[in-house]
């Protein structure tokens, strides 16, 4: 699981995505939750520095079936790959997890299964992930904005790099008995 939960320290935004399932009235319910910079802290998602998103879930319930739809935007931050500052980058996502009542608590695909004699579901390890999913693979900054200081560190450690040893056009000895066999048979 990408986001773990501190047990020491829950705050109002992760109690309030905890929902007692059983306590809701047939039909649709709607829940919105702003969270923070703590949320993120406290959700211990190693990629997400901070954040302000909105969450706005809706569950309908269906006898002892909830759906559910979560939607999530806002902008989270993260490092950039190249400089390693701070880069705000927006993410808006939709996702959908169906609760089920069960015996013990479990996950199953997209499927949430609840103890039927406590019934809350805990939302919060399941919108820090979508959150954390919706996030570039590749975060970097616009040409120009990164930390000059880091980029000129970088370039002087490939100047370094590239200058070090033999150049980069030879070829291992190795590759060249290879290649001589391969020459001598046509």
């Amino acid at each position: 699981m990408v986001c773990k939960t501190h047990h020491s320290y829950l705050m109002r935004e992760q109690e309030t995505l905890k929902i007692n399932v059983t306590g809701l009235k047939q039909g649709i319910s709607t829940l919105e939750v702003d969270l923070s910079d703590d949320f993120f802290n406290v959700m211990e998602a190693p990629e997400i520095r901070g954040g302000r998103v909105s969450v706005m879930v809706e569950i309908s319930r269906c006898d002892d079936t909830f759906d559910v739809s979560v939607r999530a935007e806002g902008v989270v931050t993260v490092g950039c790959d190249r400089c390693l500052d701070d880069l705000e980058v927006s993410i808006d996502t939709t996702s959908h997890l169906v609760i089920l009542l069960g015996d013990e608590d479990a996950e199953q695909d997209d499927r949430l299964i609840v103890n039927a004699a406590n019934p809350v579901a805990d939302l919060s390890w399941y919108v820090c992930e979508q959150i954390v999913l919706a996030i570039p693979i590749k975060h970097v900054h616009q040409p120009g904005d990164c930390d000059d200081a880091m980029i000129s560190r970088l370039d002087e450690l490939n100047a370094d790099r590239s200058s070090d040893g033999e150049p980069e056009t030879s070829i291992d000895p190795r590759w060249s008995a290879l290649l001589k066999m391969q020459t001598d048979n046509n």
